[in-house]
C-alpha cells in the first residue's frame, strides 16, 4: 500500500519529532477541552453566584491556558514543518537521484517543464498530503475525542442521544 511505503520509507525515519509534534497537539486537544469545561464554573460560580473569589481566578487560569495552548500549537506546527521540509528534501535527493541517472534517451522524450513541473508540483502535493493528515488526522481527531468525552461528563443522556440520532440525520444528507 502506498500509504504504509510513504510511512515506512519517508516519515520513519523522523519518527521522534512526529511523535514529539503529536505530543503538543494532545496538549493542545487537551486545553480545547479545558476552555469549553471552564465556562460552566464563569457561568455558574462568578454570572449567578457572583463569587468574587472565581472572577479573579478564573481569568488567570485562561491566560495560562491561552499560554500553554499558544506554546504548543508553535511547536507543533514547527516540528510539523521540520518532518515537512525533511521529507521534501529526501523526496527531491531521490527524484533528482533518478533523473541523474537515468538513460539520456529516455529523459530526451520528456520536455524539461515536464521534469520541473515533477519536482515542484508534485512535492507541493506531497507536502499539502503530509501537512493534512498530520494536522487533520491527529490534532482534529484528537479534539473531538476530548469534547465528546466532555460532552459525556456534563449530560450522558443528551450525548447518547445524540449519537443515535447524528447517524441518522447524516443519512439523508448524504442521499
Amino acid at each position: 500500500m502506498l500509504v504504509k511505503r510513504i510511512l515506512r520509507e519517508f516519515i520513519s525515519p523522523y519518527y521522534k519529532t512526529v511523535l514529539l509534534s503529536i505530543f503538543f497537539m494532545i496538549i493542545i486537544a487537551m486545553l480545547t477541552a479545558v476552555n469549553a469545561y471552564i465556562m460552566k464554573p464563569i457561568l455558574d460560580d462568578i454570572f449567578t453566584d457572583h463569587n468574587l473569589q472565581m472572577l479573579k481566578i478564573l481569568p488567570i487560569f485562561i491566560i495560562v491556558i491561552a499560554l500553554i495552548k499558544g506554546f504548543s500549537t508553535y511547536m507543533a506546527d514547527t516540528l510539523k514543518r521540520i518532518v515537512e521540509v525533511s521529507i521534501l528534501i529526501d523526496v527531491q535527493k531521490r527524484m533528482f537521484k533518478k533523473v541523474l541517472f537515468s538513460d539520456l534517451s529516455a529523459l530526451k522524450s520528456v520536455s524539461t517543464g515536464s521534469i520541473i513541473s515533477h519536482f515542484i508540483n508534485d512535492i507541493n502535493i506531497l507536502k499539502n498530503s503530509i501537512s493534512g493528515v498530520l494536522t487533520n488526522l491527529v490534532k482534529e481527531s484528537l479534539t473531538l475525542i476530548f469534547l465528546l468525552a466532555l460532552i459525556f461528563y456534563y449530560i450522558p443522556k443528551l450525548a447518547i442521544i445524540t449519537f443515535f440520532v447524528f447517524p441518522l440525520a447524516i443519512y439523508p444528507v448524504y442521499i
